[in-house]
């Protein structure tokens, strides 16, 4: 049995959104050991694995969605639906930076 990266590009997709959201969730939920001193190892901990997390699952999923586009394989319109849920992560970032850069401050 051979490993081809085409057979996993659904399941990639679908991982990279969840682990995605769940950094987000992670990093809200943690929030509330911040000034508990018994407890405070979770908040860093948490907040550690939220934020490499939030900022490898937009990679991961480029990587995915440039792989569905150059695999010579698969034709990238079938994968279409595939292809934007791996990018979602990545323009979720970017549109919440841009949005944030061009708000005005108060």
């Amino acid at each position: 049995m051979t490993f081809r990266y085409s057979d996993n590009l659904k399941t990639i997709a679908v991982i990279v959104c969840i682990v995605f959201l769940v950094s987000i969730l992670i990093g809200f939920y943690v929030e509330q050991f911040r000034f508990d001193k018994d407890l405070r190892w979770i908040y860093d901990i948490g907040k550690c694995f939220s934020f490499w997390t939030f900022l490898l699952a937009p990679l991961i999923g480029l990587v995915n969605g440039i792989w569905i586009i150059v695999d010579k394989e698969i034709k990238w319109k079938d994968y279409f639906i595939w292809m934007v849920l791996s990018l979602a992560p990545i323009s979720y970032f970017v549109i919440m930076m841009t949005y944030t850069m061009l708000r005005p401050v108060d």
